[in-house]
């Protein structure tokens, strides 16, 4: 029988045994640090700011990692970097996080070094008691190699903090997506819809009203809420996430 956690095994490939099988990352409800490593900015907004947001209120300190810096019609160049970063910083300050850049001046990172020891030595530093990172069975490189990434520099840590891979543009960009965990965005959906706004470069509001708002009400529909965001876990069982929320 098929199940979640053989579908992610067979997806990373070198997922090892003794990774699945060690403990939580130390925290508690409403203390701790959560860290979130997506691809560009607006993706973790998107994706998962209802649930950091929500997180920030709870009393954790949420980060998030940018590993590339995407794009801007008609732009190019240092001019795209800084516009992003600007963005990024702006969000976060909306949704009370701490933003981190891993990109280098061109905009690009790679799942090598220097960014793998640095963003393990990042996340040491963080000691998060749990990690949110794209589902790697995305269409999109960067968000592959956002998802790969955060797996990877995990597996550095001396204790694996629980992680929930988050989706984006569902159908789209994300693909083969079955969630078993859900979070109630209800009542902070107007502020994860500024902290989006934030991305001004993007047409904000044309892709959350595309995209996003039909995944959080879907997934809301999932789960018994008006509105929702969905994750897979890195593992069956996980309960930090739902314990904290609660």
């Amino acid at each position: 029988m098929t199940t979640r956690r053989n579908v992610l095994l067979g997806m990373l490939g070198f997922l090892g045994a003794a990774a699945c099988s060690a403990p939580p990352g130390p925290g508690g409800r409403g203390s701790g640090t959560v860290v979130c490593i997506c691809a560009h900015p607006d993706d973790a907004e998107s994706g998962c700011g209802g649930t950091l947001i929500r997180l920030v209120r709870a009393g954790f300190h949420v980060k998030v990692i940018y590993t590339f810096a995407g794009g801007i019609p008609g732009k190019t160049g240092r001019e795209v970097v800084e516009t992003r970063r600007e963005e990024a910083k702006r969000a976060c300050k909306l949704m009370g996080a701490e933003p981190s850049f891993l990109f280098d001046d061109q905009g690009g990172s790679k799942l090598d070094t220097p960014w793998l020891p640095t963003l393990i030595a990042d996340l040491k530093q963080a000691n998060p008691a749990m990690i949110f990172s794209h589902w790697s069975m995305d269409s999109h490189p960067d968000h592959q190699i956002a998802a790969l990434l955060a797996f990877r520099a995990a597996q550095g840590l001396d204790a694996m903090p629980e992680m929930y891979f988050f989706e984006v543009e569902h159908g789209r960009q994300t693909m083969a997506f079955d969630p078993s965990v859900y979070v109630d965005i209800t009542a902070v959906r107007a502020d994860k819809v500024k902290a989006l706004m934030a991305h001004e470069s993007q047409e904000p509001m044309k892709l959350y009203k595309r995209d996003h708002e039909q995944m959080e009400l879907f997934r809301g529909r999932e789960a018994g809420y008006a509105a929702a965001e969905a994750f897979i876990p890195l593992r069956a069982g996980y309960t930090r996430l739902t314990d904290a929320l609660d």
